[in-house]
């Protein structure tokens, strides 16, 4: 799957801005570093309380999937000139579920 934006109305912006704030509130209780996109409606998640680092970061992304229902997903890194590809994490209102994964990812541990 290709990364995309889905910007079809106020109600939708509204909606997918609160979904990544969700995300962000929970990940910064974890101890990382967040930076929320809200343009790309994507979060860029660094596992230290530092500067964020690209290479000790991930990129999440929310994303509807072939039925229109958003999730979470990384956003795998690509060459330049091509779309990045995205993974599946989980349900956009699974964000425990997300956060778990995403700290997995990162080689911590949630509890």
């Amino acid at each position: 799957m290709h990364a995309m934006t889905i910007d079809p109305t106020k109600e939708g912006r509204e909606h997918a801005a609160a979904s990544l704030r969700r995300l962000e509130t929970v990940l910064i209780a974890h101890g990382f570093t967040v930076e929320v996109e809200v343009k790309f409606w994507q979060v860029l998640v660094c596992a230290a309380a530092e500067k964020l680092v690209p290479v000790r970061s991930q990129r999440v992304q929310l994303a509807p999937d072939p039925t229109g229902a958003l999730n979470w997903y990384f956003v795998l890194p690509a060459p330049a000139d091509e779309l990045p590809d995205l993974e599946l994490i989980c349900a956009e209102d699974a964000v425990s579920e997300a956060v778990e994964i995403i700290a997995g990812a990162m080689g911590r541990v949630i509890r």
